[in-house]
């Protein structure tokens, strides 16, 4: 079951681009009239999807967009639809999920996803109070990525992650304070990361619920780190981690010694 959203209008050629490529429905397109190449290509995907097209002046989408960058273009997403949490898991193999607590920033979430997205995790799970909202702000950071990777949105976070326990699935979060560090725990098998938000982290009942927690060691006079960036490296080190599992498990030591 599938949960949908209020329409919302994305901007800039990379997300417009990208929802056209999808199976998001996109309702309209303004298109400016001094066209480059990029923008007759998003024409040609609008005219194939059978999406109506509108053609603006950029002064005009400049208006219609309180100034936004939009780079000449600009969509309607129509019902945006936000998964349930179980649904993600229904692909083969081991399920690889990403978990954010209290991210409220339209650009650190985008950021966040165009990552998982790009490092192939099943999709992304958010809590529906103190997160932010799928928008066009979170459509540009993500650079498109919004549209390829499955969101789902749940009331009760601590819930949700006792249900993937259940599922058989690890649940690490990413705490700056806790004592293993990221090199030193197993991040293998199936898995889902939790990274918490801009100002208060994630919240102790959902570390409560974790099987364990993992920070980032950091060697210079800052001693923290925005969430995006956070989050970038520690998918990575899961992915690192992941793909060394596999070789392993197909018994490509030689890869792995060279």
């Amino acid at each position: 079951m599938k949960e949908k959203i209020e329409e919302f209008w994305i901007y800039g050629v990379n997300p417009v681009r990208e929802a056209l490529r999808s199976s998001v429905p996109v309702n309209k397109v303004l298109l400016a009239q001094e066209r480059s190449k990029a923008l007759m290509e998003l024409l040609e995907l609008a005219s194939r999807r059978g999406v109506k097209v509108e053609f603006k002046t950029k002064e005009e989408l400049s208006r219609l967009l309180s100034g936004l960058p939009h780079q000449g273009i600009s969509a309607l997403i129509g019902d945006f639809p936000y998964w349930d949490p179980l649904d993600l898991l229904e692909k083969e193999g081991e399920p690889l999920l990403l978990i954010l607590d209290q991210i409220q920033d339209p650009r650190n979430l985008g950021a966040l996803l165009r990552t998982a997205e790009a490092l192939g995790f099943w999709g992304v799970i958010v809590p529906k109070r103190r997160s932010a909202k799928v928008s066009g702000a979170v459509a540009k950071a993500s650079a498109g990525a919004l549209f390829h990777i499955p969101i789902a949105r749940v009331s009760n976070l601590s819930q949700t992650i006792r249900l993937l326990k259940e599922k058989g699935i690890k649940v690490i979060g990413a705490e700056a304070k806790a004592q293993k560090t990221i090199f030193e725990a197993d991040l293998r098998g199936s898995l889902a990361l939790v990274i918490g938000g801009e100002e208060e982290g994630i919240k102790p009942l959902v570390q409560k619920n974790c099987d364990f927690l993992v920070s980032i060691p950091l060697k210079g006079k800052i001693n923290s780190l925005n969430a995006s960036v956070a989050g970038a490296i520690l998918m990575y080190e899961v992915i690192r981690q992941r793909n060394f599992y596999f070789l392993e498990k197909e018994g490509k030591n030689d890869i792995l010694n060279s």
